[in-house]
């Protein structure tokens, strides 16, 4: 059948098998460019912005726990009202961060509604210390500190560890994704990479051997 097309056909069909398999390699790259892209981004919207979230408020309940020993320890009036401004400055953070990871995590809201609720039952334990401390009476103040104030900071730690646990499982997944689209792509490409250079020197032989064949016979 090929026999009987002309030259300048089979060069055009050949080239035209060439292009399409060009452009099939072109089109499938850029739609896997787009789904790396699509991952990269939610991984950076939603388990990376989590898990810094997460790292903030676990920073700053240390920084109000440490704030509080210091209202605790204030040798004046001026000392503590200092560390209280801290423990609020602290406690306005944490809320911050807490309403990031409300807007970004992918799992059950109650993993971080748990956290969020013991840290606000923490502050009736601070509000207790305080006044104990302006009433003058810092042994109560610090009993209560280093008592169900220290156990109610490892409560929310416990309950902070696990939403951490789950935002760096889920950046890990969302990675994972991302590396098996790029090992999937390469082996793709690389297919049709060999299949249009194969397709290639094939049309380049046919027409070669094609035009040898013309050139004895002539």
């Amino acid at each position: 059948m090929l026999k009987k097309v002309g030259i300048s056909k089979r060069l055009s069909l050949g080239f035209g098998v060439v292009i399409l398999f060009i452009i099939a390699i072109g089109t499938f790259s850029l739609n896997r460019m787009e789904v790396l892209a699509d991952l990269t981004l939610k991984l950076y919207n939603h388990p990376f912005q989590v898990s810094n979230a997460v790292l903030e408020v676990d920073r700053n309940i240390v920084s109000i726990h440490r704030s509080m020993k210091d209202v605790v320890l204030a040798n004046n009036r001026a000392e503590m009202e200092a560390a209280i401004e801290q423990v609020s400055a602290c406690e306005k953070k944490v809320y911050e961060s807490f309403e990031v990871i409300a807007e970004r995590f992918l799992g059950d809201s109650g993993m971080y509604e748990e956290p969020l609720e013991a840290f606000r039952q923490w502050k009736s334990i601070r509000d207790e210390v305080i006044g104990l401390i302006q009433a003058g009476e810092k042994d109560a103040a610090a009993a209560i500190t280093k008592g169900k104030g220290a156990a109610h900071i490892s409560l929310i730690t416990e309950k902070m560890r696990a939403l951490r646990d789950f935002a760096y499982s889920k950046a890990a997944e969302f990675l994972g994704d991302a590396q098996g689209t790029r090992a999937r792509t390469q082996r793709i490409f690389l297919s049709l990479l060999v299949v249009t250079t194969l397709v290639g020197i094939g049309v380049a032989l046919s027409i070669s051997r094609s035009m040898t064949t013309r050139i004895d016979k002539g």
